[in-house]
């Protein structure tokens, strides 16, 4: 009989930590950092948004993020009004801010892309050499 009283006692124990684990609270998980950027409504950047927002991969990152899709001007005009916590600016925008003397830095680029001067097939400018001293149209 002596022999019981201790494997019982030992039992007990163990069920007791065995209830005081299965109580104790479970470590919640961090709250997700709150983030806002702000993005063109269209274009790849629209695209960029959309998967954003499908695949939750904010979520999957620990952001909560906010994206505000605006016309072109207002993105830069928010970013660097800083009422937005991210945003796309251009490299001229991005140039022109930081010599201004605001504290904006680029830390990822957002698209990369290759353009190129077009003209009519029966165009006669053929070569970048025939555009000297002329006006042509690019993005910034």
């Amino acid at each position: 009989m002596n022999v019981k009283k201790p494997a019982l006692i030992i039992v007990g124990i163990a069920v007791l930590i065995g209830i005081a684990f299965w109580a104790w609270p479970a470590k919640k998980p961090p709250e997700p950092k709150k983030v806002s950027a702000t993005f063109v409504a269209t274009g790849a950047e629209g695209l960029l948004k959309y998967v954003i927002e499908q695949l939750k991969l904010d979520k999957q990152h620990g952001l909560d993020l906010t994206i505000q899709a605006v016309e072109p001007g207002e993105v830069a005009r928010r970013t660097i009004a800083r009422e937005v916590d991210v945003g796309a600016l251009s490299p001229i925008e991005l140039v022109q801010s930081q010599q201004a003397g605001r504290d904006i830095r680029a830390f990822a680029p957002l698209l990369t892309a290759i353009h190129g001067l077009l003209v009519k097939t029966n165009s006669k400018y053929r070569t970048i050499d025939d555009l000297k001293g002329k006006k042509i149209a690019v993005l910034p």
